[in-house]
């Protein structure tokens, strides 16, 4: 999908690392259930938008401490995104 996109993707094991060394969890799990859409490709999200909608029922914890309720596939998939960010 890379190709089709206006906006380059980033590399997300670098978020923290462009965030001062603080991961940006509420921005990332805005970003992927679409509260804060980035219409990179021209259109809504494509071929998984689908599967990361739900009712936001899951809390997640941003780094200072407030909640974010999100979807259960949003929590996991941002679980696996900060577990990647690499260590400066």
């Amino acid at each position: 999908m890379a190709g089709v996109m206006t906006i380059k993707p980033v590399n997300l094991t670098e978020l923290a690392a462009q965030n001062g060394g603080a991961f940006p969890m509420e921005r990332v799990v805005k970003r992927i259930d679409g509260r804060d859409p980035l219409v990179s490709h021209g259109s809504p999200m494509p071929v998984y938008g689908g599967f990361f909608e739900g009712r936001f029922d899951v809390p997640i914890e941003t780094p200072g401490g407030q909640p974010v309720l999100t979807s259960r596939p949003v929590v996991d998939l941002v679980a696996f995104i900060t577990q990647i960010q690499r260590q400066e």
